[in-house]
């Protein structure tokens, strides 16, 4: 297995102007990881209905060095107050009352702290100037 820096790849995104930021982030050296959130970053500006901030996240990162798989579960955490007791208290309503806390901009932070290679401002410089 080869440890040289790609000269080549490639970003998919819902957005053109997404697709478009984690594109400039590969040429300018960024790894996979700088490419997914600048791309997140750019989509929660241009459709935050479908990938916005308030969401969560689930992610796979190979190691390119070793070949290992991290997993990073950015699913949000629900209140201190929703206990099995508190569920068995609401009846029926108990659907309408697990909403989590978002856990995608702590799943983003986390992320960039372990497998990013660019400062966050930088690759969230795009997203700031569509804002």
């Amino acid at each position: 297995m080869s440890h040289e820096k790609p000269k080549r790849g490639a970003v998919v995104a819902g957005h053109p102007r997404a697709s478009a930021a984690g594109s400039e982030v590969l040429a300018k050296g960024g790894n996979a990881t700088d490419a997914a959130i600048a791309m997140a970053g750019v989509l929660s500006v241009v459709r935050p209905h479908m990938c916005g901030l308030g969401g969560d996240v689930l992610a796979l990162f190979l190691d390119g060095k070793d070949g290992t798989v991290h997993a990073l579960n950015g699913s949000g955490r629900t209140g201190s107050l929703a206990t099995p007791d508190f569920f068995r208290a609401a009846g029926g309503r108990a659907a309408a009352l697990s909403v989590t806390v978002p856990g995608a901009v702590a799943a983003i932070v986390d992320a960039h702290g372990r497998f990013a290679s660019i400062p966050l401002p930088e690759l969230l410089a795009p997203a700031i100037r569509l804002a």
